[in-house]
């Protein structure tokens, strides 16, 4: 694929598209670090025009390197330019994980993770977001909260067992 995207970069015009295009690839190639300064790259010579995914896809490489002070960053830029129309699950899903690590107030990784929960549409995804919820009312000493998350587990679950039952 590397070998086509430079050919066709090589017998067309140059353009901005072509930068992002190489953005692309080098993230999805898991070139974290090269897609990371070639998002940077176009952030400053952008400047406002940016297409504000470039956050995200710098904050989705930062929490690939295990750098999520850097990801959790770059993700409340995301959150701040994007229009919300263009917001997925996974977006809110990954700042629900950066704020956890993060170490600040757990309740606050419980409103991403709900957040993430509405935008959801695949059941298994959603079993594992209120799962997370569950398990961070559980670790906050958060008793009823849980039980209310874990009955809700127990409602959604096609096959739901006796350790289920028990939760």
């Amino acid at each position: 694929a590397g070998v086509l995207l430079q050919q066709y970069l090589r017998h067309s015009d140059p353009s901005l598209e072509h930068q992002y295009m190489t953005t692309d690839y080098l993230y999805a190639t898991a070139q974290y670090e090269e897609a990371i300064q070639s998002a940077t790259d176009l952030i400053t010579s952008q400047g406002e025009q940016v297409k504000p995914r470039l956050y995200k896809l710098i904050a989705y490489s930062k929490a690939a390197l295990k750098d999520s002070v850097s990801a959790l960053k770059s993700m409340q830029q995301y959150f701040r330019f994007q229009d919300s129309a263009e917001y997925v699950a996974r977006d809110y899903e990954l700042m629900a994980n950066l704020v956890a690590e993060s170490g600040v107030e757990q309740t606050d990784a419980v409103k991403w993770f709900k957040k993430a929960l509405a935008a959801e549409d695949k059941a298994a995804d959603s079993l594992k977001l209120m799962l997370q919820i569950a398990g961070i009312y559980k670790e906050a000493g958060k008793r009823e909260d849980e039980a209310v998350w874990r009955q809700q587990i127990f409602i959604h679950k096609e096959n739901p067992n006796n350790i289920d039952l028990y939760n």
